[in-house]
């Protein structure tokens, strides 16, 4: 047997078993050990043919291994001090992993919707429709949010609920939130007594079937609101003038009038963008020329060129349609132009106003 007692600190960390050895000759087992350099410690002879020993719990299985060729039997009674180290780090290890795992599970969760709900709700659409029809776009439990595109959703489901003039999807962790707004009916003027329905705007449009509603126009005038005039298709420069003279007379002087082009006998176009009113109409007139290409023309495509040249025709101002989504407007989408369309026009718009300054 190895000389000298082992340490406790070496008993901890190593661990410690007790076995009991029995055989005719339990010393020859012992001897055995101590010729694999295997430490035995404590030897304490029970009768015979039986004794207890003290070994390192790691060196159990080759004691065993040890026994036959000894003749005797070897019994582990009880195993102290395991390695506390080994136990720890197991033991950490094993939690790192749970937790990277959790960790892992709750981000990749995190990106899915798990809930969805219409928290404001002003309109008579039922708020199961609402969600089923954004669950028809992909929004609904279970959808990958990230990968949302706001404005594709949102036009895609006003067009299917006409209901609705606004929806937003606001995502919070796993929780998503709708919010609605009721469409409003846009009235037209067509009666001086609606006036009081439009306080807060900032412009007063007359459409270009209302140009001749004399009612109307002297009512204007005693408004303190900017008027926009368009020019009915039917009419000419001079009745244009005529009409805003109804505004002018009553002492409303913000008075803009705008081309929208006229009928004639072209058919590729809407109608038929008068371009020359333009500079006649600053002949004629102290008041600001405006130009609408969109209804004029009534196709998105050609509102740029038209505009443009609008623009060299020395009009002070340009008036378009823009819609976010055209393919799925509710209405007047052939002939709007997007938002980065409508960036690229006003840059070329001032372009053109700076050249010819």
């Amino acid at each position: 047997m190895r000389k000298g007692k082992t340490g406790r600190v070496e008993r901890l960390l190593r661990g410690v078993a007790e076995i009991r050895i029995t055989g005719a000759a339990p010393w020859k087992l012992i001897n055995a050990c101590i010729r694999e350099r295997i430490t035995v410690e404590g030897v304490e002879s029970d009768d015979l043919i039986t004794c207890r020993a003290l070994i390192f719990a790691a060196d159990a299985e080759q004691v065993k291994s040890l026994a036959p060729r000894c003749g005797c039997d070897v019994e582990v009674l009880s195993v102290r001090g395991r390695p506390v180290w080994k136990k720890f780090l197991h033991r950490r290890r094993w939690a790192a992993l749970c937790a990277a795992a959790v960790a892992a599970a709750v981000l990749v969760s995190s990106l899915f919707v798990w809930d969805i709900r219409v928290t404001e709700n002003d309109s008579e659409v039922p708020d199961a429709l609402i969600l089923r029809t954004l669950a028809e776009q992909g929004v609904g439990v279970g959808s990958f949010w990230p990968g949302f595109r706001g404005e594709r959703i949102r036009s895609r489901a006003l067009a299917e609920l006409p209901g609705l003039s606004w929806l937003a999807v606001n995502v919070r962790g796993s929780t998503a939130s709708v919010e609605v707004r009721a469409a409003v009916e846009k009235p037209e003027i067509t009666d001086p007594r609606q006036l009081p329905l439009f306080r807060e705007v900032d412009v007063l449009q007359v459409g270009a079937r209302n140009m001749q509603n004399f009612e109307l126009l002297r009512e204007l005038g005693r408004q303190e609101k900017p008027v926009l005039l368009k020019r009915s298709f039917g009419a000419t420069v001079t009745e244009l003038l005529q009409a805003a003279e109804y505004i002018l007379a009553g002492g409303n002087e913000r008075v803009i009038l705008c081309e929208r082009g006229i009928r004639t006998f072209e058919t590729a176009t809407r109608n038929t963008l008068d371009l020359s009113a333009v500079p006649v109409l600053h002949n004629l007139t102290h008041l600001p020329v405006v130009v609408d290409p969109s209804h004029a023309t009534g196709k998105a495509d050609l509102v740029a060129p038209m505009a443009y040249a609008a623009t060299a025709a020395g009009a002070d101002g340009i008036m378009v349609e823009v819609h976010n989504d055209p393919a799925h407007a509710l209405c007047d989408g052939a002939q709007s132009i997007t938002p980065p369309q409508f960036d690229e026009i006003s840059r070329k718009v001032r372009q053109i106003r700076e050249v010819l300054v």
